[in-house]
């Protein structure tokens, strides 16, 4: 004998199939929508963090720089005041898109505006060789004067030994190779700090910025092995003149 299932209860069957399929999809998809929420939110926490820590990277930097400054008493008085205010808006500006970055919530307007971080204010392209190639010109100045003043004592020291009837022309020709080093070394950083303190982000970007870094650079790197070589030389020359007086 067979039995013969109810059209009511077939239909209740298949309706419980059909919902046994679908209720499985809906949460499915109430899941997934919660995932990409939750992944979302993840996503711009996470943003948001690394935006941050690259300013504060970046004001730490700054304030190491100044500090530098600060304590580095061969660099000019103009000079200084020029880069303090070069770091104090550069931290200023740092320190506002910060706050932006915090307050967003959009992803999009986030990305945006860390995107602002490197072009915008350029720490580690412009601002802090701006610091270390104005030192750099500004210790080669004073060790200029230090010079001039050795310069002096050196050749008091040659009018004497050359009044005493002793020969110190290899001391004064050594002398005379050390000056032109150095003033080669000095005159070659001329005008460099000026032309490294003009260059902002933008010209760095768009103009002739990178290229003034990259001369200033060379400048420097120069003008640093010309006044070592007539540290040397002057080295030597003060020892061919001890020489030549101890063998009177």
């Amino acid at each position: 004998m067979k039995f013969r299932t109810p059209r009511i209860l077939a239909a209740l069957l298949v309706g419980g199939l059909a919902l046994g399929v679908a209720s499985p999809a809906l949460a499915q998809t109430v899941s997934t929508d919660e995932a990409d929420s939750a992944a979302a939110r993840v996503d711009i926490a996470d943003v948001k963090t690394r935006c941050i820590q690259a300013i504060d990277t970046r004001l730490d930097s700054l304030s190491e720089a100044q500090a530098r400054l600060n304590d580095a008493s061969f660099v000019t008085e103009d000079h200084l005041r020029e880069l303090t205010g070069i770091i104090g808006s550069t931290e200023s500006g740092l320190t506002g898109l910060r706050s932006e970055i915090d307050a967003a919530t959009d992803r999009e307007e986030i990305r945006r505006l860390c995107m602002l971080i490197g072009p915008e204010y350029r720490v580690y392209l412009v601002v802090i060789p701006q610091v270390h190639l104005t030192a750099a010109t500004d210790r080669i100045d004073a060790a200029g004067e230090k010079i001039e003043d050795l310069e002096e004592r050196f050749y008091d020291a040659v009018e004497k030994a050359t009044e005493a009837g002793i020969d110190v022309s290899e001391a004064v020709s050594l002398a005379e190779e050390a000056m032109a080093l150095f003033d080669a070394g000095i005159n070659g950083v001329d005008g460099v700090a000026d032309s490294v303190l003009a260059v902002t982000p933008h010209s760095y970007d768009e103009g002739p910025g990178a290229a003034t870094l990259n001369s200033a650079r060379e400048a420097v790197r120069t003008s640093h092995d010309q006044m070592k070589s007539g540290w040397e030389t002057g080295k030597a020359a003060v020892q061919a003149l001890k020489d030549a007086i101890a063998g009177a």
